[in-house]
């Protein structure tokens, strides 16, 4: 998504769990979660049961012109 919206290839960078322990300590274990479990949310769910609308990522980027678009 961040592609389609930039015009860049985005490349992502694996760190190693050993280094994100080394520099965040704890804060490790959340990532170590994400990776085993994944990361899912009911984007409709949340905003239906809140009355709020959630600003999608390709919305933000365009609107603080991070767009080629």
């Amino acid at each position: 998504m961040f592609a389609d919206v930039t015009g860049t290839e985005v490349e992502p960078q694996r760190i190693p769990i050993d280094v994100i322990r080394e520099e965040l300590g704890e804060v490790a274990a959340m990532f170590e979660w994400i990776n085993d479990y994944g990361y899912g949310v009911d984007i409709e769910g949340l905003e239906r049961d809140h009355n709020i609308e959630l600003t999608r990522l390709d919305t933000y980027l365009r609107e603080h012109d991070w767009g080629s678009n």
